[in-house]
C-alpha cells in the first residue's frame, strides 16, 4: 500500500466522518447509510492490496519452518479478528453497543476454539520439556 492509497483512505474516512456528524442530528438514517457505504468503499480499496500482502506472507512462510497447519490456524484467527472488528464497528455505527459487545465476545470465543490445536501442541512441548 503506497502513500497515495493511505491518504485517499484517510481522506475518504475523514470526509465521511464529518458528513455523518453533520447529518446524524437531522437524518440519522442517511448518516448510517453513508457510514456503511464508505466502510464498504474503503474495504474495497483495500482488497486490491491483498495480493501484495499474500505474496509477502508466502515469502515469509517459505523462509521459516513453521507447520502449514499452524499457519492456517493463525490466518483463520486473523480473519476472525478482522471480521469481528468490522461487525462491531457496524453495530456501533448503528447505535447498538450491546450487540457490538456480543459480537466481540463471540469473536473471542471463535478465536479460542480455532486456536485450541495450537494450545495442545504447546502443552505437549512443555510436558516433554518437564
Amino acid at each position: 500500500m503506497n502513500a497515495v492509497e493511505v491518504l485517499s483512505v484517510l481522506g475518504i474516512g475523514l470526509v465521511a466522518a464529518l458528513l455523518c456528524v453533520v447529518l446524524r442530528p437531522q437524518r440519522p438514517e442517511f448518516a448510517l447509510v453513508l457510514s456503511l457505504t464508505v466502510g464498504v468503499l474503503i474495504l474495497s480499496q483495500l482488497v486490491f492490496s491483498i495480493g501484495e500482502i499474500s505474496q509477502e506472507i508466502s515469502s515469509l512462510l517459505t523462509a521459516t519452518n513453521i507447520s502449514q497447519e499452524n499457519i492456517k490456524i493463525l490466518l483463520k484467527c486473523l480473519g476472525i479478528c478482522l471480521l469481528t472488528q468490522l461487525g462491531c464497528e457496524a453495530a456501533r455505527d448503528a447505535g447498538e453497543c450491546a450487540v457490538a459487545s456480543k459480537i466481540e465476545m463471540a469473536g473471542k470465543l471463535m478465536i479460542l476454539a480455532a486456536s485450541l490445536p495450537l494450545f495442545s501442541q504447546i502443552l505437549r512441548i512443555v510436558s516433554r520439556l518437564l
